[in-house]
C-alpha cells in the first residue's frame, strides 16, 4: 500500500484541552617616524632649509652702490627679511603639523585593517556550511541531543550515531560508537544553519557490510519569514564501517508540505519502517497538534503531511519507538491539557486513522516537569518499550512496559548520576543505552546493562560510564 493511501490527509484535530577570542597574531603597528626638515645650520651647509638671523649683501658684478653725502652716511636700518610662510604658518610649524597628520593617518589605516580581519575570521567556519555564532554560549540544560542504534548487517558489531549542538555556534556535533567504542568529535557546520536548542532526531540503515551505514539527521532551521515558525531540515552522512567521520551531503527542508506550519518549539522524532527506506518525522504543528511527515529516508521531495491528533504542551519533546515484528509505531508525547505522558499506538501499513492518545500515567511522575526531555526505544528482544526522562533536579528516571500494554513501572537509579540537558536511548537485542552529554568540550557519557530490565528488578546496577 502506498503511503498516501495509508495516511491520508485529514483536517487538523483541535486542540482539547556555548568566547571567540580573536587570537589574531600580535599586529605590531609600523613604527611611523615624522623628520624634520628644518636644519639648524646656515645656508651653504649641506641640505636644509633655513633663513638666517644675519644679514647678506649681494652686490651684481659689474654695479657699485651710489655715493651718499654725510648726512645719509648714517647707516641704513633696512627691513628684516620677510619669513616665509604656507597658509599663515610658519615653514617649520606648517610640515610638522603635516607629519603628524600623516602620522595619524598611517595610524588609523592599520589599525582600521587588523580589526577587520579579526572580524572576517571570527566569521568564518568549516568550507561548505553556514554556522550562526552567538555573543553569550547557550545554556547546557537546553541542549538536545539526538542518536539511533543498529546490529550492522554482515557483521557482529553496533553502531550508534551520536548528534548533538555545540554550545557557542548553532553547528551541530557528532560522534561515531563502534561497539561501545566512540570516535572523535565531528562538527556539521550545515545551510540552512539549525536553530539554536533545536530538537534532533536520527535515523541509521545499511543492506551489506560494504555498503557502510546511512545515518539521517533532522533538525530545525528558522523561518526567514515567521519568527514563530521553523521549517525542517534533513542532512545524509554517509559513514564507513569503523570510519571516525562521514561524507555529508547537502541539507535540504522536508517541510515543504507541512499543512500549519512547524512551530519554532517543536519536538523532533524520527524512525524508518519495516522497509528501511520510508521515514516518519514527527513534530508540532502551528496549533500544537501532533503531525507526521512521510517520505523516503533522504529525498528532499515527496513528504506528505498527516495529523496524529491531540495538542502537545508547548515546548515538550516528542519520540517514537518502531516494533520491526508488529510494523507498529509508539509515539509519545506531553498531552497540553492533562500535561502528562500519552503515546499513539498504531499500525505504520493502515496509518494512524482516528487512533485515540491513551495516557502513559494517571498522575505525574516522580520528578516531573512539562518541560523536562525525554526519550525512548523499543528493545526488540524483551518486546519492551523503555522511556527515560531527566527530572528538573537532573535524575534519570525511567519507565517500561510489555508489548502495546498500557500497564507502565517506573523505576529511578541513582547511580546513573545526573544529566544537564538533554538524553537519548537507544536498544537492540537485549541492549539499552542511556546517552547524555556535558561540558564544554562534550563528554558523551551512557549506561550500559546488558539486560537493563533484569538489573533494575534485581537491584543490580547498571554502571555508568564515559566515551
Amino acid at each position: 500500500m502506498r503511503d498516501e493511501e495509508r495516511y491520508p490527509i485529514p483536517a487538523e484535530v483541535p486542540s482539547q484541552g556555548t568566547h571567540w577570542e580573536t587570537l589574531g597574531p600580535e599586529s605590531s603597528l609600523p613604527q611611523v617616524t615624522v623628520i624634520d626638515t628644518w636644519d639648524s645650520r646656515p645656508l651653504g651647509y649641506g641640505h636644509g632649509l633655513y633663513v638666517s638671523d644675519a644679514q647678506h649683501s649681494f652686490e651684481p658684478e659689474g654695479h657699485s652702490p651710489p655715493k651718499k653725502d654725510a648726512e645719509s652716511s648714517a647707516p641704513v636700518l633696512e627691513k628684516p627679511p620677510r619669513r616665509r610662510t604656507i597658509f599663515g604658518l610658519r615653514r617649520r610649524v606648517f610640515w610638522m603639523l603635516a607629519g603628524a597628520v600623516s602620522a595619524l593617518v598611517i595610524v588609523g589605516a592599520v589599525v582600521g585593517a587588523v580589526v577587520g580581519s579579526s572580524r572576517i575570521g571570527s566569521g568564518g567556519g568549516n568550507a561548505g556550511g553556514s554556522s550562526t555564532s552567538s555573543s553569550s554560549p547557550m545554556a547546557a540544560a537546553n541542549r538536545h541531543i539526538g542518536a539511533a542504534a543498529m546490529n550492522v548487517t554482515g557483521s557482529t558489531g553496533t553502531n550508534v550515531q551520536v548528534v548533538y549542538q555545540d554550545l557557542n555556534t548553532s553547528d551541530l556535533l557528532y560522534r561515531l560508537v563502534w561497539n561501545d567504542q566512540a570516535s572523535g568529535e565531528q562538527r556539521l557546520s550545515l545551510s540552512p544553519a539549525p536553530q539554536r536548542k533545536t530538537p534532533i532526531a536520527v535515523t541509521t540503515t545499511n543492506t551489506t557490510a560494504s555498503d557502510g551505514i546511512m545515518t539521517n539527521v533532522f533538525y530545525l532551521s528558522e523561518d526567514t519569514n515567521d519568527s514563530s515558525m521553523s521549517t525542517i531540515c534533513q542532512v545524509t552522512l554517509q559513514c564507513s564501517l569503523n570510519a571516525e567521520n562521514c561524507t555529508v551531503s547537502d541539507a535540504t527542508v522536508i517541510s515543504a508540505n507541512a499543512t500549519n506550519g512547524v512551530v519554532n518549539t517543536s519536538g523532533l522524532a524520527a524512525t524508518l519502517v519495516s522497509d528501511n527506506v520510508q521515514a516518519r518525522v514527527f513534530y508540532k504543528a502551528g496549533s500544537h497538534g501532533v503531525r507526521v511527515l512521510s517520505g523516503t529516508s533522504g529525498e528532499a521531495d515527496g513528504w506528505q503531511d498527516t495529523v496524529l491528533g491531540s495538542a502537545s504542551y508547548a515546548g515538550s519533546d516528542i519520540s517514537v519507538n518502531l516494533d520491526p515484528d508488529e510494523d507498529t509505531l509508539q509515539v509519545i508525547f506531553v498531552n497540553k491539557n492533562t500535561k502528562e505522558f500519552e503515546t499513539f499506538l498504531y499500525s505504520d501499513a493502515a496509518g494512524p486513522g482516528n487512533t485515540p492518545a491513551v495516557a502513559i500515567v494517571s498522575s505525574d511522575p516522580p520528578g516531573w516537569s512539562t518541560d523536562d526531555m525525554f526519550s525512548s526505544c523499543f528493545v526488540p528482544e524483551l518486546n519492551q518499550h523503555h522511556l527515560y526522562y531527566v527530572s528538573s533536579t537532573g535524575g534519570l528516571y525511567g519507565m517500561w512496559a510489555n508489548g502495546s500494554s498500557a500497564n507502565w513501572t517506573q523505576t529511578h537509579v541513582a547511580d546513573w548520576g545526573t544529566v544537564q540537558g538533554g538524553i537519548a536511548s537507544v536498544g537492540w537485542g537485549t541492549q539499552v543505552r542511556l546517552l547524555h552529554v556535558a561540558g564544554d568540550p562534550a563528554t558523551l557519557s551512557r549506561v550500559r546493562a546488558a539486560d537493563s530490565m533484569k538489573a533494575i528488578r534485581t537491584g543490580t546496577k547498571p554502571p555508568l560510564a564515559t566515551y
